[in-house]
């Protein structure tokens, strides 16, 4: 070019057979323009390298790409280097030749492409690498051919339906900043734009809520803005709800990026709704074809991350898939049950079998994945000898671990916790409980906090402690023993239960627990004078009567005398009392007669 729109042949090679592209790129980074080609019917990619006077140097980088139909040059591996990416499509290829600073590696890059005719250089998924779009003639095919950053290629095909697919051109056509598709097909004589649309994937518990803000759903345009920005529902989730300013929202309907902006777009998902859901949105400038986002959404049932499983112990073994009996020689565990309970027992002999510096208690592990978690455990004994002791332990490995438990300093009770980290134990939770406090122990873990509750009857809960500590936890159960100043102890462990899976039938005694025994009565023999008032004294009634499951018992009801006749005055006091309501049991209002001739009696109470 003269400067005058008047140009003057140069003629570089004139055996470049069939050469069906030629292209211009600054191939050595040198600051010139050189020529890159593909000739199809020599099988040849090559360079003519400019010594920056317009004067030119063949290099021929393959002979052996067959069919090479089209070429282009980008940095495919990040290295810094101008790359080449080929077509050769007679054997249905694309070829890399990565440039090593003084030659070419050849590297197939994609194979199976039927008769692939253009190969084009474009970031097409935005992710700051040089991704490839090829065209392939014979199979009709458009594909996108994915870099993982280091020059490795998936291939994805985009338009599987483009008669004598030749050439797609890269390009932004409705400026949604994504990278979108045109493609010239001469088989059926079409241009087709393949318009990139957003997709977000989501996985939530049912009963939780997505917030659709502008880190998941961002457009922005240079002549309007957030407010004229409009997305509208083109398809409505099916079991969740997409929710502006707590509305449902449904087909047609729509808000704008302003709105997501203000945090006003959420996606609301609700309890026993497990599944696969999303929903599909057109973003539109008001001018341009809208833009597609598509949002997939995995919907289930809150698990714990961790792996636990929760143990009644009714089972008759333990489940070795599920538990690891740990501890030296000399410990043992195994299940037993009694009238009302199936337990876990672990044992330990006279000894040191304690969890302090060197961990030698006897213990029942899960293994687990180091993930937040809570747990709980109910025990039927109590420690009571100096330095027994029996709880809960998370352990990472032989030299690391956290406990949590209750132990008898040989006077009263105590609940404890302690870390050990590269075999060396520190105390975080010491402190007195009265007796029977701590029947059941509970850990919940949030992140490198833990905190540590007790209870005496399961409902009622103290926090004994929290405390901070970074642990990679690999197992998770219970633990038993004592030192070498106690003698042998064994612990009943009614039962493990993780908080996400919650033991609904304990013991298979149906409505999340045992059964409930009724008390076993005595009979009893009273004699009193003609005339005179008989006293029934409840102590003494109730002396020959006992409850196997140990709850408090009482008077329910009475049944009128054949001769004579009973009650309670009002200024009396009465010594029968309310029933306790013990779990599994369902609690009768007391009746009274009433006796003509006498003050009415008070209902007892």
């Amino acid at each position: 070019n003269d400067g005058s729109q008047g140009f003057t042949e140069h003629v570089l090679d004139s055996n470049a057979l069939e050469a069906k592209t030629a292209i211009a790129v600054d191939i050595d980074a040198d600051g010139d323009l050189d020529i890159l080609s593909a000739s199809h019917g020599d099988d040849t990619v090559a360079i003519y390298e400019n010594n920056g006077s317009q004067s030119f140097t063949k290099q021929v980088v393959d002979s052996t790409a067959d069919g090479a139909y089209y070429v282009t040059a980008a940095d495919l591996n990040g290295d810094g280097l101008m790359d080449i990416a080929a077509a050769a499509k007679v054997s249905n290829q694309v070829i890399g030749y990565f440039n090593t600073g003084s030659g070419y590696t050849r590297t197939v890059l994609a194979s199976g492409l039927g008769g692939v005719r253009s190969v084009i250089a474009e970031d097409v998924d935005n992710d700051g690498d040089i991704d490839l779009l090829a065209a392939s003639v014979n199979d009709n095919s458009v594909r996108f051919l994915e870099n993982n950053g280091s020059g490795v290629f998936g291939t994805i095909t985009i338009d599987g339906n483009a008669l004598g697919a030749y050439t797609p051109t890269p390009a932004d056509v409705n400026q949604d900043g994504l990278v979108d598709v045109i493609v010239a097909s001469k088989t059926d004589a079409t241009v087709a734009l393949l318009l990139q649309h957003r997709e977000q994937s989501a996985v939530l518990n049912a009963g939780e809520t997505l917030a659709i803000d502008a880190a998941l759903l961002s457009a922005t345009d240079a002549e309007q803005g957030a407010s004229e920005l409009v997305y509208t529902v083109v398809a409505a989730p099916t079991l969740g709800s997409l929710r502006l300013n707590g509305n449902a929202l449904v087909a047609g309907e729509s808000f704008t990026q302003a709105d997501v902006n203000q945090g006003l777009v959420a996606f609301v998902t609700t309890a026993g709704t497990d599944g696969l859901d999303g929903f599909e949105l057109g973003l539109s400038d008001g001018s341009s074809e809208p833009a597609r986002v598509l949002f997939d959404v995995t919907i289930g049932t809150p698990a714990s991350g961790s792996g636990l499983v929760s143990d009644d112990f009714a089972g008759g073994s333990l489940d070795p898939a599920v538990w690891s009996v740990e501890g030296p020689a000399g410990v043992a565990a195994g299940l037993g049950a009694n009238a009302t309970d199936a337990y876990l027992e672990l044992i330990t002999p006279d000894g040191n079998y304690d969890a302090w510096q060197t961990n030698n208690a006897a213990r029942a592990m899960q293994a687990i994945a180091d993930e937040d978690f809570q747990i709980e455990a109910r025990f039927l004994t109590t420690p009571t000898e100096r330095f027994q002791l029996q709880g809960l332990l998370v352990e990472q490995d032989a030299n690391n671990w956290v406990r949590f438990d209750t132990y008898s300093d040989g006077n009263v009770l105590r609940v404890f916790a302690a870390v050990t980290v590269n075999g060396s134990s520190s105390a975080r939770v010491n402190a007195t409980i009265p007796a029977g406090a701590a029947e059941y122990l509970r850990v919940d873990r949030t992140g490198d906090t833990w905190t540590y509750e007790y209870s005496a009857d399961g409902s009622n809960w103290t926090t004994a402690g929290s405390f901070d500590h970074a642990i990679t936890a690999t197992s998770a159960g219970v633990f038993a023993g004592n030192t070498a100043q106690a003698t042998g102890y064994t612990a009943q462990v009614d039962y493990f239960e993780v908080a996400h899976d919650p033991i609904l039938d304990e013991d298979g005694g149906g409505g999340g627990g045992p059964v409930n025994q009724a008390p076993a009565a005595g009979d009893d023999a009273l004699a009193v004078g003609m005339d005179t008032a008989l006293v029934i004294d409840e102590a003494a009634l109730l002396a020959n009567d006992s409850d196997p499951d140990g709850d408090p018992i009482t008077f329910d009801s009475f049944t009128a005398p054949a001769n004579g006749t009973w009650w309670t005055m009002a200024m009396a006091r009465s010594p029968i009392r309310r029933i306790p309501v013990s779990r599994g049991r369902t609690v009768s209002p007391i009746r009274s007669p009433t006796t003509a001739g006498w003050p009415t009696p008070r209902r007892l109470r």
